[in-house]
């Protein structure tokens, strides 16, 4: 996926729930919207293959930013959402 660099997203407080559209949306407005990735396909890319507790590593999907302030931002919401 041209070379960027992919940040997974995880949730730590509910692994069971997917991400909200609205913050999948936050991302999308950060990143642009073919720069995130939040199906079924991308999670099981993203999935930590060399993880001990399978249940505990599994992604909601990643994101591609492309500058510092990209990262920045990105950091916030996540912060911001208990990601």
């Amino acid at each position: 996926r041209g070379g960027l660099n992919f940040f997974p997203v995880t949730r730590h407080n509910n692994m069971a729930q997917p991400l909200s559209p609205s913050v999948i949306a936050a991302f999308a407005a950060i990143v642009g919207k073919d720069n995130v990735f939040f199906d079924e396909a991308d999670q099981l890319a993203y999935q930590d293959k060399f993880a001990i507790d399978d249940a505990l590593h599994h992604p909601a999907g990643a994101v591609a930013p492309t500058t510092v302030e990209q990262v920045q931002a990105i950091v916030r919401v996540a912060s911001a959402r208990g990601l």
